[in-house]
């Protein structure tokens, strides 16, 4: 990973990284230097981080615990979305959410990466496998399946596999 990271305008690739936080002139960060926003950013990112690891591997845990932790409250929204609806179905998104919280939990404990990337495969594989069979079966609800056919690329990506 390129060490110069804290002049590129990238700071939260920066603050994964360890480094200092700098920004080029015309370059608006997604939270003001030094705010709380940034701060915690910074710190979510830095979950389940290990002081061996390198630049690389901290960037990649630090990226799968943020995306993790954005992706917590849009299956809150999914689930009541549905259960407003009147879906049993929108108790799906709120068993993915209890294991994906988990897994962040026991992450941030043991610094298992694999594991925490296992877990958000197989989590966004079923939670719209198992929405679609109410909901129509393949073709009713083919769309979710396409989203949950993606999780394996998503995963090789984080790993940097082909």
């Amino acid at each position: 990973m390129n060490r110069d990271l804290g002049n590129s305008g990238c700071g939260l690739a920066a603050a994964i990284v360890g480094l200092p936080l700098e920004y080029r002139h015309g370059v608006s960060p997604v939270a003001p230097p030094g705010s709380f926003a940034e701060s915690l950013l910074a710190r979510a990112a830095r979950v389940g981080a290990d002081p061996s690891d390198d630049e690389d591997t901290r960037a990649s845990k630090g990226l799968l615990v943020l995306i993790s932790l954005l992706i917590l409250p849009i299956s809150v929204v999914w689930g009541v979305l549905y259960l407003a609806f009147g879906s049993p179905v929108g108790f799906v998104p709120f068993l993915y959410f209890a294991i994906l919280a988990g897994a962040l939990v026991v992450f941030s404990r043991t610094g298992d990466f694999p594991m925490l990337l296992r877990v958000n495969q197989l989590d966004i594989l079923l939670a719209p496998t198992l929405s679609m069979i109410p909901l129509g079966g393949f073709l009713g609800g083919s769309r979710a399946v396409e989203l949950a056919m993606t999780t394996n690329s998503r995963g090789r990506a984080l790993l940097g596999r082909p």
